[in-house]
């Protein structure tokens, strides 16, 4: 190791110390490198998916410092394994998407060379056993979902009306719902900031804008989160909904509403399907939606499903 002695030191000619040269470098993050490249609503679920690949190699250390660049080949491939035998295939998919994401930013860091990045990510997509069946989605029971959290004119009942109003009004994904400030709201129109951190304009019928104007009452002006958690006394926190706390919701008003279980992304999914069914051409959904692709678009066509049952054998 290289050293060298202060100024000072070596006027003085005594050698207390010495310090080292030239300094480690700082180790940055290549997970935190990738996560900063994700749009908000996307960077949860990728740091949570990064979580559990580490709590599956059986690491203790937090994903953030976990040493990404000595991953091998041997390693990630019982890694995607393991992943297939206790995932869905979309969401193993998902996380061995953001597996590769954090090697190449270690290699854009100059952890890792470029052929051990490229080996230790070559993993083959995990696919399923057999067709992954689309589940048809009943606008009859999301019209009863709003029309039973419409009777109720609590605080609670209020924002949550809103809330399903917004997500089945504009389609929102509900992580593009938690990060809406009410800066992003003007009367009917929403300023949504999706997936690929691209910013889009979506538009609110007139009983979404009713259910909006209803909460922002209670809400009030203060700048910040749109939606806001309420505590048990009925008021107010300043602070911003969880993802979580949104699916929560959904899946409450839901039961109480007899229309079985629903998600958030249900109500995304009888959006895209009422917008087809009226006629809206697939390309125009696709932009509101906030699809990179139709094909991505198309799958939301329960119209396909509806045609089926309707003509189905007794």
């Amino acid at each position: 190791m290289e050293e060298y002695l202060t100024v000072s030191e070596v006027g003085k000619g005594t050698f207390p110390h010495v310090i080292p040269f030239p300094p480690p470098p700082l180790q940055f993050s290549p997970m935190a490198a990738y996560l900063s490249r994700l749009a908000p609503s996307s960077r949860l679920t990728m740091a949570k998916l990064l979580r559990r690949i580490v709590a599956l190699l059986g690491s203790s250390t937090a994903a953030e410092a976990f040493p990404w660049s000595r991953l091998d080949y041997a390693t990630t491939i019982q890694l995607r394994q393991t992943l297939a035998s206790h995932y869905a295939p979309a969401t193993a998919n998902l996380a061995l998407c953001g597996l590769r994401g954090v090697l190449r930013e270690a290699w854009r860091l100059g952890q890792i060379s470029f052929e051990d990045f490229h080996r230790a990510g070559d993993l083959a997509p995990v696919r399923g056993e057999g067709a992954n069946p689309r589940k048809s989605v009943d606008i009859g029971k999301i019209e009863k979902l709003l029309a039973v959290t419409r009777s109720d004119q609590t605080v609670r009942g209020r924002r949550d009306l809103a809330i399903l109003s917004v997500l089945y009004g504009a389609g929102l994904r509900r992580a593009e719902l938690t990060h809406l400030d009410l800066a992003h709201v003007e009367v009917s129109r929403l300023m949504v900031f999706g997936k690929g951190r691209q910013w889009r304009t979506t538009h609110l019928g007139q009983d979404a804008v009713t259910a909006l104007e209803g909460w922002l009452l209670i809400r009030g002006t203060a700048p910040g989160a749109l939606f806001l958690p309420i505590h048990r006394s009925g008021a107010l926190r300043p602070r911003r909904l969880s993802t979580e706390a949104v699916a929560r919701i959904v899946a409450q008003r839901a039961q109480a509403a007899g229309v079985g279980k629903l998600h958030p992304h249900d109500l995304r999914r009888a959006f895209a399907t009422r917008l087809l069914e009226t006629g809206v051409d697939v390309l125009v959904v696709q932009r509101i939606l906030g699809h990179r692709s139709v094909t991505t678009t198309q799958i939301y066509d329960g119209r396909l499903d509806s045609a089926f049952q309707a003509v189905a054998l007794p």
